[in-house]
């Protein structure tokens, strides 16, 4: 999957193409749109109910990159006690990881991983097109 936003972190995702187009609604006006793609893995993708705009991604990296040379990070959907789940996926076994967060908007977020209800890694708050290990 590609984003198409103003900016990312270049640390984490790699520029693919970038294109200006007129407004849609206001013609003296145009808007510069840039596609990404993580450099490491399948990122997970948070999207507004309202309309479907990308808010925020999730990614789960090794911690040492030259991994990835033989294997890959990705998030599965599954679907368990008939209820959907998403699911980190690693091809390898002990090894160290992190979690990558990126706010896709422009406004601050905040995010915390928590499992079977406790606290894994507590992020207080996200300023807006910023990533965070």
């Amino acid at each position: 999957m590609y984003l198409l936003l103003k900016m990312l972190d270049s640390k984490h995702y790699v520029k693919i193409q970038s294109k200006t187009v007129i407004h849609p609604t206001k013609n003296d006006t145009d808007i510069t749109y840039t596609g990404y793609k993580s450099k490491f893995s399948c990122p997970l993708i948070l999207f507004s109910e309202t309309d479907n705009t990308p808010l925020f991604l999730l990614e789960i990296l090794y911690k040492n990159k030259s991994m990835y040379n033989n294997n890959f990070t990705l998030f599965s959907n599954i679907e368990y006690n008939n209820q959907k789940h998403f699911q980190a996926m690693l091809s390898s076994d002990k090894c160290d990881i992190e979690f990558v967060v990126t706010n896709l908007t422009n406004d601050w977020l905040s995010f915390n991983i928590f499992c079977d209800n406790k606290p894994v890694n507590t992020i207080n708050v996200l300023k807006g097109l910023l990533s965070q290990i």
